[in-house]
């Protein structure tokens, strides 16, 4: 398909990191059985299995880290704060108060604690992303780009770090240098999901260079790597849209539905489209 070349403003929204924390710094004999339920992903149960241990400096980190987890900020904050108090020079439960703090929007209070930290010396995967993280989201782009860098100079595995800078550079309309960081993305995982994840954003950084039709491909080969990438699904619609293709378009938002019967812009994008039969 040849796409008209317009150039449409794509909103790149912060996301939250492909890849979390699985393990803790500090070994606790008494939380093992908490720990090999985090690591797995089963929080909620890892949750009960926390509750159970005796307050302590490394039981609320854990509970605050688990809280985090279940999107429950008010409650990993208390539970960190406690943590930090109980053993202020522990820089692995700073870092958790601090990304519960950006996540709750206190992001003056997140990132003093984040600048603490590297000027003591202090410098982790976790650390170094949640600072630039936080530093995007407080609009500081240029900040955020030089300690994504870092991170992907430090971390040079780190699929946070080369996404975020990635995002960092479609900003500041670095385009070939955005799709180049995307593609080191491509290149260090083998994941469907998160191979997805790159080709989507390499497509919307093409149709903010007006590339239609390799967005569109782009787009294609996200949706072969993953099936429910409503992002890549909601992509090919617009661009069917935007060319006047509209039966085609619709059949897009639709398979949107199939995956997530409350997507909320394809719904309102059939809407504009019911006359399309």
């Amino acid at each position: 398909m040849k796409h008209t070349i317009l150039i449409f403003c794509i909103a790149l929204l912060a996301a939250a990191p492909l890849a979390g924390q699985t393990a803790f710094r500090s070994p606790l004999p008494e939380a093992a059985k908490g720990d090999r339920l985090f690591s797995q992903e089963k929080y909620k149960e890892a949750l009960g299995e926390y509750k159970k241990l005796p307050a302590s400096a490394e039981s609320r980190k854990r509970l605050g880290a688990v809280y985090i987890k279940l999107w429950n900020m008010s409650e990993a904050i208390a539970a960190l704060r406690d943590a930090v108090n109980r053993a202020p020079h522990d820089s692995e439960a700073g870092t958790l108060l601090a990304e519960a703090l950006s996540w709750d929007g206190k992001l003056r209070e997140a990132l003093d604690i984040y600048r603490g930290l590297l000027g003591k010396g202090e410098d982790t995967a976790e650390l170094r992303l949640g600072y630039a993280r936080t530093l995007s989201w407080n609009k500081d782009v240029n900040g955020a780009l030089e300690q994504y860098r870092l991170a992907t100079r430090g971390y040079p595995r780190n699929l946070d770090a080369h996404m975020g800078l990635a995002e960092m550079l479609s900003w500041k309309k670095r385009f070939d240098q955005s799709i180049a960081a995307y593609r080191r993305v491509l290149d260090l995982t083998d994941v469907s999901a998160y191979k997805s994840v790159a080709l989507t954003r390499i497509a919307k950084v093409l149709t903010w260079k007006g590339d239609m039709d390799a967005a569109e491909a782009h787009y294609r080969q996200a949706i072969h790597a993953d099936g429910t990438n409503v992002d890549a699904l909601f992509g090919l619609g617009e661009l069917n849209e935007w060319s006047g293709e509209y039966r085609e378009a619709k059949s897009w938002y639709q398979k949107i539905l199939q995956v997530q019967p409350d997507h909320k812009g394809a719904k309102a994008k059939l809407l504009q489209l019911m006359w399309v039969k």
